[in-house]
């Protein structure tokens, strides 16, 4: 079944304009005639006491009630149109009306047969008075049926008014409307910008939904962003991948190809051949490590709440790496006594450190590694210094692109750890760079800013 068409809001104020009219009309047309009807019945009241207090006057006076229905005496009020009296008495009950025959009136107060009627106590019987509530009724009658003709009237004048001042009302949205459907595909910031000016800013709604929608648009550009830098990262990697490990598969494909087709090959060349596998083999393992850090620290870690503390996560990567040092190499910090604070993740702080000092220890070729945490104002510098052989000034930045080495690396590598560092220092708001250390090789330098608990006081130096 065809979906039907939503009324516009224009129609729905309309029709709510015509509906409330109607509900105030009824709300008024009950008003009115309580009202009315408490006035009516309150001055018929007081005539009826009139009327009631002059004939108890006159019996008290020491009239016969029965001489109040003499026709030669004249009624109290006769001039009231509809007068009603019925006295009754030991010796019966009569009644007398103005207009002619009428019916006994009861002997109480209140409403009757179409009366209003006051009964008085009076020497040897009552009197009741009663005069008619038509006049009333139809009065009350009257209003209602004014009301009723005026909500009519009412009903479709309020329709079409609403109709005519919900347009200007409704043009800041359909500007609103008419720029969200002008919008491309990837709005810039001055298109989204637009949403929030001109005649949308005349209604806080509109601009309320104009600044929701205007967010709404500023998320999506951003996760579209990250989107495509996953996308990067992902065929980065993948050509990352099968650049670097084609030449190590090929020379497996060969080593085996050799074995397969030689199998009576001499011992020692069989055993060269085996060797070279296995170098093979690790060259491939260690590529494939450093690619998956290199993917993994792309994604990146969530940051901690409090920042990392940088000095302990120092002195624990030194204490690691001096464990796995060669014989003779030391590995030691100088650090701050003091908390040094950095914003970001620990485990990916952690990891940048260890390529620091795993690539000091592989290919510095010196005989001592020292780590320090220094604060500069409101940036903090962790570098690592080596007595190595160092890296020329020619080379200092473009060894930080993947798979490049330098010439004075003296074990074999991917080419991807310093490449590494360079990019969770992006990622924490700093640099990484090289230069020449006062221990006569390469010092490595990780510049970060300084964490949420504000510059820290410097003082003891600990060493791990």
């Amino acid at each position: 079944m065809a979906d039907r068409r939503a009324r516009s809001l224009r129609t729905r104020v309309a029709v709510a304009a015509g509906l409330g009219a109607v509900v105030l009309a009824v709300v008024v047309a009950a008003v009115l005639s309580a009202l009315l009807t408490r006035r009516e019945e309150s001055a018929l009241d007081r005539r009826l006491d009139a009327v009631t207090g002059a004939v108890a006057a006159r019996v008290a006076a020491g009239a016969d009630p029965a001489d109040l229905l003499d026709p030669a005496a004249p009624l109290p009020g006769s001039a009231l149109g509809g007068l009603v009296v019925t006295v009754r008495a030991a010796d019966g009950t009569r009644t007398e009306s103005v207009d002619g025959a009428a019916a006994d009136l009861p002997a109480r107060d209140g409403a009757a047969g179409g009366y209003r009627v006051r009964t008085a106590e009076v020497p040897g019987g009552t009197v009741t008075v009663g005069l008619p509530s038509g006049a009333t009724d139809r009065a009350v009658a009257r209003v209602r049926r004014s009301v009723v003709l005026g909500a009519a009237l009412a009903v479709p004048a309020a329709a079409g008014l609403a109709w005519l001042l919900a347009g200007p009302a409704l043009r800041p949205l359909r500007a609103l409307r008419d720029r969200t459907a002008a919008l491309g595909g990837r709005p810039g910031p001055a298109e989204r910008a637009g949403l929030l000016a001109g005649p949308v800013l005349r209604s806080a709604e509109t601009a309320e939904v104009a600044a929701a929608l205007t967010g709404l648009l500023e998320r999506v550009d951003a996760a579209r962003a990250d989107s495509e830098r996953a996308l990067a990262a992902a065929r980065d990697f993948a050509a990352a991948a099968e650049h670097e490990l084609r030449t190590p598969l090929t020379t497996l494909r060969t080593d085996i190809e050799v074995l397969a087709a030689h199998p009576d090959l001499p011992a020692a060349e069989r055993a060269e051949v085996v060797r070279q596998l296995a170098a093979t083999r690790e060259r491939l393992e260690a590529t494939l490590v450093a690619l998956g850090r290199l993917a993994a620290g792309e994604l990146t870690h969530a940051a901690d709440p409090g920042g990392v503390e940088l000095t302990d996560l120092v002195a624990t990567a030194v204490a690691a790496a001096a464990r796995a040092a060669p014989d003779g190499v030391a590995v030691t910090a100088d650090l701050p006594a003091a908390e040094v604070r950095v914003p970001g993740s620990a485990a990916s702080l952690r990891l940048a450190t260890d390529n620091l000092l795993a690539n000091a220890l592989r290919h510095g070729g010196g005989r001592r590694v020292v780590a320090a945490v220094r604060v500069a104002g409101d940036r903090v510098l962790l570098t690592v210094d080596d007595d190595g052989s160092g890296v020329p000034a020619d080379e200092r930045v473009a060894v930080f692109d993947r798979f490049r080495r330098g010439r004075t690396a003296r074990a074999p590598g991917s080419g991807l750890g310093l490449a590494l560092v360079a990019q969770q220092a992006s990622l924490h708001g700093g640099t990484a760079s090289l230069s020449e250390s006062p221990l006569g090789g390469t010092r490595a330098v990780l510049d970060l800013p300084v964490g949420p608990a504000g510059t820290p006081q410097t003082g003891s130096i600990r060493d791990a």
